[in-house]
């Protein structure tokens, strides 16, 4: 892969049909936490850009890894970014873990939404995920109103010398 001042190029990553994007909402109806599971395989996939949304009400992104997780039941399917493109990711995410104990918060966001307004926590600092390692998006809500949770992440697979 070519780069540009020694830097991937997201272009690169998606016209070599290696870049995903998986998203995913809930609502929550108040004082609740919801869960979104990365889990990792063979590969260390790179997140380029993480996103969570909240439509109505505050709440607190805490990032985990490796936690003790029993695996969601509820699959949700990343898209190849190159939309003529066949390949499919391998890295699985799911909506619905359980059991969760434990782990490494490894990044923290508070998402300010209020008063019938919405707010993003976005980061698009580059992350290498480790090969065989569950992570969990835990989400508390920091009220007691409903809201809508919205995930986004866009990620590359074979991207390059993984370590």
């Amino acid at each position: 892969m070519t780069n540009y001042f020694s830097r991937l190029q997201a272009q690169e990553l998606a016209l070599a049909k290696k870049i995903f994007e998986v998203s995913h909402d809930v609502a929550l109806t108040g004082s609740q936490t919801t869960y979104f599971q990365i889990k990792t395989v063979t590969t260390a996939p790179m997140i380029l850009h993480l996103e969570v949304s909240s439509s109505d009400q505050p709440c607190k992104l805490t990032v985990l890894e490796n936690p003790t997780v029993t695996l969601g039941t509820t699959a949700i399917t990343p898209y190849n970014m190159y939309r003529l493109s066949t390949n499919q990711a391998v890295t699985l995410f799911y909506s619905n873990p359980t059991s969760i104990s434990g782990g490494t918060a490894i990044n923290t966001h508070i998402i300010t939404a209020g008063k019938g307004g919405s707010a993003v926590s976005a980061e698009s600092g580059v992350w290498i995920l480790k090969k065989n390692t569950s992570y969990v998006l835990k989400v508390e809500q920091l009220s007691n109103q409903a809201t809508t949770i919205a995930f986004n992440i866009v990620f590359a697979e074979e991207y390059g010398s993984a370590p």
